[in-house]
């Protein structure tokens, strides 16, 4: 499953040599919950994870030492979970601002990526190549959300458009995706004899390539904001309700609803009831 996300697979560096670097070259466009927006690699990932999880039954728990145990119950729930997050991945919005692909894609590249040698500065230039047709997979996917009537409320469209007109507003020698590069790479032992070389080129890509797709999420959402509302809840979306319920699960691990409480006594319960009137301990002093 790491290898399916090359930015995961940077972060944990749990491959090595050239398998890893090979990995830390590479850019793949994922939707809100983590999974490709390719249907070809989509429909691969959901396969595989269907497999993992046939193989994880095949286990039995009285086999496993308590350790085994958990890790297989743990296990469980995340792949499971992610599986069924396939299923409403139109109520997470590609961009957003703060786990949106723009701010992924950023904070990837100039905060996970490491800088330690000359081949991590190509596989970073290589990358910063790929980031513009990232943003154009991910702009399509949000405009086909947008045909389907699915817009982010007004207050996520303008918060994302500030963080972009922030992103957008420096010269490419002061973008971030340059100034990191440069910051990390003065601090190597040996300074690569191409280092102002590759600054150059970094600073080419972000200028030519990459805010130029970043103007065109801003393009987008600007005119999502003019049809969008101030309605936030997921009950606005379609299977909104189940989403819901999956993200109360997936953050509990418990099996509650989103309805309040209806047992005598509960806070919930004294709460509904002083609504209404009917607790004569929610009137306060006479």
């Amino acid at each position: 499953m790491v290898k399916r996300n090359p930015l995961q697979a940077t972060g944990v560096q749990y491959f090595s040599g050239a398998e890893q670097s090979a990995l830390d070259r590479q850019l793949v466009a994922t939707d809100g919950v983590g999974l490709p927006l390719d249907p070809e690699k989509r429909g691969a990932t959901l396969k595989l994870l269907d497999s993992i999880l046939d193989q994880l039954a095949q286990y039995r728990a009285q086999d496993l030492t308590p350790t085994q145990r958990v890790s297989a119950a743990s296990m469980e729930f995340l792949l499971k979970d992610a599986r069924a997050a396939a299923d409403y991945a139109d109520t997470q919005f590609i961009f957003d601002q703060f786990r949106g692909m723009q701010v992924g894609l950023v904070n990837g590249l100039s905060q996970t990526h490491p800088i330690r040698n000359a081949q991590d500065i190509d596989n970073y230039l290589e990358r910063l190549k790929q980031v513009g047709g990232i943003i154009d997979q991910g702009i399509a996917a949000a405009e086909i959300q947008e045909k389907k009537g699915l817009l982010p409320p007004k207050f996520i469209i303008q918060a994302t458009l500030d963080g972009l007109d922030r992103f957008l507003k420096d010269a490419p020698a002061q973008n971030v995706l340059v100034v990191s590069l440069a910051a990390r790479a003065e601090k190597l032992p040996v300074v690569p004899p191409d280092r102002d070389k590759s600054l150059a080129l970094a600073q080419e890509i972000v200028a030519t390539s990459v805010q130029p797709a970043f103007q065109r999420i801003k393009i987008m959402l600007t005119r999502q904001l003019a049809k969008a509302t101030d309605d936030a809840g997921l009950w606005r979306l379609p299977k909104g309700d189940a989403a819901y319920r999956l993200r109360l699960h997936s953050n509990t691990t418990t099996d509650l609803t989103p309805r309040p409480d209806p047992r005598p006594g509960s806070k919930a319960s004294r709460q509904d009831r002083s609504r209404d009137g009917s607790d004569p301990q929610a009137a306060g002093p006479c």
